[in-house]
C-alpha cells in the first residue's frame, strides 16, 4: 500500500463550515476511484491549508491519479497548487481515536 498526503495552501482562510461544505461536495468523486482504499480531508487549525490523506492499493494506482495536470489544477480556491508526499506503508493497525 501507498500513503499519500497532498497539501493545498489556501488564498483565504476557511472556517470549519466552509471546509466541510467543500469536502462534502468533492467526496463523491473519490468513491469509485480505482485503487483508492481511503481518503481523509483535513483543515489546519489556522484554516489556511487543507490536506488530503490517501491510502492506495499500489504505487501505480496513486501515480495514475497524481498527474502533473491534476496537481497543478488542484488548488481548491485558486491558491497555491497541491504538493504531494508519498510513502510505502510497511505496517498498519486499526486504531480509532475520537474526541
Amino acid at each position: 500500500m501507498i500513503a499519500s498526503i497532498l497539501t493545498y495552501r489556501l488564498r483565504k482562510r476557511w472556517t470549519v463550515a466552509e471546509a466541510t461544505a467543500v469536502f462534502e461536495s468533492t467526496a463523491p468523486k473519490y468513491l469509485r476511484m480505482p485503487g483508492l482504499v481511503r481518503k481523509h480531508y483535513c483543515l489546519t487549525e489556522a484554516g489556511d491549508c487543507v490536506l488530503g490523506v490517501y491510502l492506495w492499493k499500489s504505487k501505480a494506482d496513486a501515480e495514475a491519479c497524481y498527474t502533473a495536470d491534476r496537481l497543478c489544477g488542484c488548488s481548491c480556491d485558486g491558491g497555491q497548487p497541491a504538493r504531494s508526499y508519498r510513502s510505502r506503508v510497511t505496517a498498519s493497525s486499526r486504531l480509532s481515536v475520537s474526541r
